[in-house]
């Protein structure tokens, strides 16, 4: 039992100075303290409080609004994981698509790192989006973000999902809709012939999106492919391999597939 607590101690110990070298001040870190706290109770009140400003290192001090909801680790997994960034360098004035773009965090740290290219961003969830567009609206022209589920056809589309960052196409039917667009469309819109990067985590949608006659991906350098059921990573592998990728699991991530052209 002793051993337990002292693991417990050393977790905690080790999770705030995690989040202290990704927040700018210690009140950044206690901000981000109570919204994890006020998630971990599931605090109806809670979920309904506005958003509150964190003030990034990575970001140079820029504020992230956050939630006291699925927001908070995705925080975590954008500012102290970091699986989100490109496997490779990119070149100057690169094109970025974040596919599953959730309130912002990772488009705000692409542009950041990259501070000459241009990142698309697509997400599925109005309120999400809301909160996408305030939290990257310091990059300007740079940025532009999409409210559409990625999808096979362009349309609309019903999803669900227990928590905002893990909203889920479901076909015909679901609690919510949304505009759907394929991946080709989102990319004429823009008028983009070549892509650096792409990153994709779309809850399952994947399997779909990339099963059908993907000719985008003909014009991707390279991509980050998060895998979630009904996709494998098996499935997934086998459809990059034969658009002439490269293709690994992440050192870093077990659930995400890294793929490159040679």
């Amino acid at each position: 039992m002793l051993g337990g607590a002292v693991r417990s101690v050393v977790a905690a110990v080790n999770a705030l100075r995690a989040y202290g070298s990704a927040l700018e001040t210690p009140i950044d870190v206690v901000r981000y303290a109570r919204l994890r706290l006020a998630k971990a109770w599931s605090s109806p009140a809670a979920s309904r409080r506005p958003p509150v400003p964190l003030r990034v290192r990575a970001l140079n001090g820029l504020p992230m609004l956050c939630r006291a909801s699925q927001d908070v680790w995705t925080f975590k997994y954008t500012f102290v994981s970091q699986f989100h960034l490109p496997p490779v360098a990119l070149r100057e004035g690169a094109l970025i698509l974040d596919l599953g773009s959730n309130v912002g965090y990772t488009v705000a740290h692409l542009a950041q790192v990259h501070p000459t290219a241009r990142v698309i961003g697509v997400e599925m969830d109005a309120a999400n989006f809301t909160l996408a567009e305030l939290n990257t609206a310091a990059y300007g022209e740079r940025v532009r973000l999409v409210h559409a589920a990625v999808w096979t056809h362009d349309g609309e589309i019903a999803y669900g999902g227990e928590g905002d960052d893990a909203f889920a196409v479901s076909g015909d039917t679901g609690p919510r809709r949304a505009p759907a667009m394929r991946v080709d469309t989102i990319l004429a819109a823009h008028g983009v012939t070549q892509v650096d990067y792409v990153k994709m985590d779309v809850e399952g949608a994947e399997a779909a999106i990339l099963a059908e006659p993907a000719e985008w991906l003909d014009r991707v350098r390279a991509m980050k492919v998060e895998i979630h059921p009904p996709a494998t990573m098996e499935s997934i592998r086998n459809v990059l391999e034969a658009r002439g990728f490269t293709c690994s699991v992440d050192a870093h991530h077990p659930r995400c597939l890294v793929a490159l052209r040679p």
